[in-house]
């Protein structure tokens, strides 16, 4: 293998690369979109939105651990009736 092969073998890789962090940085936003919804928060408007994250954000350090444990709860709760509504649904049909 010639110098330039390897050279562009490594330029493919980085490109490949430089395109999985974009799709996973994408799967983060729809993520966080999601839970946005699953809290029923989607119909504030972004300057609302955002103030509240500010002042999550300073809050942290002292909050973390009660709202990991409330968040585990909460979205294990969601799981839950999802798929209880799933159950049901698919017991209708």
């Amino acid at each position: 293998m010639t110098v330039q092969t390897k050279i562009q073998s490594i330029d493919q890789k980085i490109t490949d690369l430089k395109k999985r962090k974009a799709q996973m940085a994408q799967k983060h936003l729809q993520a966080l979109a999601r839970l946005i919804e699953k809290c029923g928060l989607s119909d504030l408007s972004p300057e609302v939105l955002a103030g509240a994250l500010l002042e999550i954000k300073q809050q942290i350090p002292q909050k973390q651990e009660v709202w990991q444990q409330a968040g585990a709860t909460f979205l294990e709760s969601k799981k839950s009736t999802n798929s209880h509504n799933s159950a049901v649904q698919n017991a209708e049909n």
